[in-house]
């Protein structure tokens, strides 16, 4: 803390210094500086293991967001150069990269950026996409993350200094890469030194307009054109993935006049045509209806966008690329949530077999990223749209769709889909025709009430509601400090008749006992809200089949006593929610129910998420930690979720009289028990082994064959397996590691086990 406060004097210092013209004054700040910095190291050295213990992971460098399928083209690599020699150049700190929507810019900043990273011609290079309109404190944020800088805990206004002193003090070489910038950026706002106080900061930036580059003064503006023919041509037959029709292919590159975004979309929608539908589809694209209101430089790129989206025959596939081009510009859309708002449209068919739809969701997901018009976002389980794409999305269907992004803009007549950022709720609108809203509020407090907003919307089927988009709230422990307070939001629900989803992110919501009225009701998620309960009646939903509580302070009574009622769920999420202890099981006089019946299919619970994953994410689709909620949920329920899940981790149980998982826990007949994938035990000292076959009837069976990972941490097993071992067990394992068993036996040397596929095995004794 004392070298916090010191450093947070030395960004202060060095800010005023910046503007000081008076060398004297300058060298006495200096020497006060260097003093200070023999304190602060002085502080850093006498908690020895302060920076391994409190800096976070290191995170990916410039691999993480190069172009995985980049092509080395003969007309890029004399701008390739170009940008290098620029930025090896000391006297070129500020480099502009300019270029045409399409051309490429972001592709090859980006493998400039892993270049210059990959020869330590840079220490570090930071990657950030600015957008349009910018968000000085979403890139702020952004380059805070990638310097492992903590700005959550202090005060907003400080935010630009201390990230400007930690730029300033970097000892190395750093490249900021801001990319996709539409207007003059004041680095100073943001926290970049520039100027005579760049000292080892390099900034790049990538732009469509010239002007840009003139505003932000950049040294060295390199202007990037559109492909040459020969390597239109490559792109082009690598992803149409085809090389006997060049005849045509050299006609479509024509018409695509060398764009990459155009190409690349082009012959990913004819990627599986038939020769005689190649004629067809390029004799559309040449007699295009003229574009209006379009600029006469992205015509090209409109008319080949617009010809791969007519031509994906799958009305499913258009309304889900309509529907993603509403999130922001180069919003990461996570996967789960399209699906969710896409079966809640009514896209993928009737809402009552979620898991079904969900199925259908993901096959049109992945038709519209074998066509270029998604974009998997490596690393996550999310997608994103290209800026043109979007753009290009937003004009095919401009009657029915509208982002609103500024405090002048309203709402048009008739539209259907909007997403609407803003400092409160909206004024009363004719809302009659809107079918989804997504309302992301950056204020820190809203002061209208709701119900005007909402009174006229009773086509409404998708709502999700944001509080806070576009800063970041502080970690709670009560939730209370960092929500928006609404009382009055749940009344004015009553008017959503049709709706289907609920998205709630961030809000004081209490009492919600009012959504029991909502009949339509599919899908409710709650995430970051504060809510008093889990109302009963919740049950009383017929048609709820998705219900997910991320985050939420639930200041009262055991959810899980509605939640085991409403056997009409298909999808559970229970992630990370608060005051898990303090619940207390209310007086209840119905029958248990009957959880043989559930219809659950897919479920992610964990109070204080997964040892076995980094995020609580839905790659896994049924995952369960035993920990904190072994008192919440009844023994039927514990073994329904232990038996059917494919990530387990199941530790501090308490006394149990369970010694086994097959079959104390997990039934012989359970077809899930073969589903594991990850098991992770911990803490447990009833357990003697896996798996007792001298007590169930399995050697001809199949049990724990598709295992990838078993980790022991101090459980009292004996053996992995007691009595004749079964058919296939463990042969998948991978990831073998055990700490703590004490009284284990050596498996190594059992003959009967065989581990074919294993990959590390790990063993520790405490």
């Amino acid at each position: 803390m004392k070298a916090d406060n010191l450093i947070q004097m030395n960004a202060e210092i060095r800010q005023r210094t910046s503007d000081s013209w008076c060398f004297l004054r300058k060298h006495r700040q200096g020497k006060r500086l260097a003093q200070r910095a023999q304190v602060i190291k002085g502080h850093l050295q006498k908690y020895k293991n302060f920076e391994r213990e409190a800096r976070p992971g290191k995170l990916p460098g410039m691999k993480y967001h190069a172009s995985k399928d980049f092509i080395d083209f003969e007309s890029r690599k004399t701008k390739f150069k170009e940008l290098v020699e620029a930025l090896k150049d000391g006297n070129h700190y500020m480099i502009g990269l300019q270029g045409m929507g399409g051309t490429g810019k972001t592709t090859l900043a980006t493998q400039v950026g892993k270049q210059v990273e990959e020869s330590k011609a840079f220490e570090k290079v930071i990657f950030v996409v600015v957008s349009n309109p910018p968000d000085v404190n979403k890139i702020r944020g952004d380059i805070a993350r990638q310097l492992v800088l903590d700005l959550d805990k202090r005060v907003e206004a400080d935010h630009s200094k201390l990230l400007w002193s930690e730029i300033y003090d970097y000892k190395k070489k750093l490249l900021i890469i801001l990319d996709d910038v539409w207007e003059k950026l004041d680095l100073t706002e943001i926290g970049i030194p520039s100027g005579s106080d760049h000292k080892n900061c390099y900034v790049l930036i990538t732009t469509r307009h010239s002007k840009v580059c003139e505003a932000m003064r950049c040294h060295q503006t390199v202007r990037l054109h559109t492909l040459a023919d020969e390597d239109a041509l490559t792109l082009f037959l690598s992803h149409a993935r085809s090389n006997d029709s060049e005849g045509l292919a050299h006609e479509f590159v024509k018409e695509c006049g060398g764009l990459p975004v155009a190409i690349v979309a082009l012959a990913g929608a004819l990627r599986n045509w038939p020769a005689g539908e190649w004629n067809v589809a390029l004799t559309t694209l040449r007699n295009s209806k003229q574009f209006v209101d379009i600029d006469e430089d992205l015509v090209t790129i409109y008319r080949c966008l617009k010809l791969s989206y007519d031509h994906l025959n799958d009305e499913k596939a258009q309304r889900l690329f309509l529907l993603c081009s509403i999130f922001p510009e180069d919003y990461e859309i996570p996967i789960n949530l399209i699906i969710r708002l896409g079966i809640g449209l009514g896209i993928f068919g009737e809402a009552d077999e979620y898991c079904a739809s969900r199925s259908r969701a993901l096959a049109v997901k992945n038709k519209l990223i074998a066509s270029s018009l998604l974009l998997n976002v490596e690393g996550k389980e999310c997608v994103k749209m290209h800026d043109l794409v979007r753009e290009v999305a937003q004009w095919t269907a401009k009657e029915d769709i509208q982002v609103i992004t500024d405090s002048i803009m309203t709402l048009k007549a008739n539209k259907r889909f909007v997403f609407w950022s803003a400092d409160d709720f909206p004024d009363q609108l004719d809302g009659t025709k809107l079918e989804i809203v997504l309302l992301w509020i950056s204020g820190n407090a809203p002061v209208k009430e709701p119900n005007a907003f909402f009174a006229r919307m009773s086509r409404l089927k998708i709502l999700y509601l944001l509080a806070g988009y576009g800063r970041k709230f502080p970690t709670p422990p009560s939730l209370s400090r960092s929500i928006l307070s609404t009382p009055s939001l749940s009344p004015s629900l009553l008017s959503l008749k049709n709706i289907h989803t609920i998205i709630l992110d961030g809000w004081e919501l209490g009492d919600i006992s009012i959504l029991k009225n909502l009949q339509s009701l599919v899908t409710l998620e709650l995430k970051n809200c504060l809510i008093i309960e889990l109302p009963k009646d919740i049950k009383e939903l017929q048609k709820l089949r998705w219900l997910g509580l991320r985050k939420c302070e639930i200041q009262k009574n055991n959810p899980f006593q509605v939640i085991e009622r409403c056997s009409q769920l298909e999808e559970l999420y229970f992630v990370r929610n608060y005051n898990v202890k303090d619940w207390e099981p209310e007086d209840d006089n119905e029958i248990a129910p009957d959880i043989s019946s559930s219809a659950l299919q897919v479920f992610f619970i964990a109070c204080d998420g997964l040892k076995s994953l980094t995020h609580d994410d839905n790659g896994l689709p049924k995952c369960f930690n035993s920990e904190h909620m072994k008192h919440l949920i009844s023994e039927a329920m514990f073994k329904y979720l232990v038996g059917r899940a494919e990530v387990l981790e199941l530790g501090n149980l308490g006394q149990t009289r369970w010694k086994s998982l097959v079959p104390d826990i997990i039934l012989v007949e359970d077809e899930g028990m073969d589903n594991l994938i990850k098991l992770y035990l911990y803490e447990w000292v009833d357990i003697e082994c896996l798996i007792d076959s001298s007590k169930c009837h399995c050697c001809n069976m199949t049990v724990f064959s598709n295992l990838i990972e078993l980790h022991l941490y101090s459980v009292d097993v004996k053996e992995l397996c007691g009595g004749a071992m079964p058919s296939g067990f463990l042969e998948k394992l991978q990831i073998l590691k055990l700490e703590g068993c004490r009284k284990l036996q050596n498996i190594f040397l059992d003959e009967t086990l065989k581990l074919p596929h294993l990959k590390i095995r790990g063993r520790k004794k405490k």
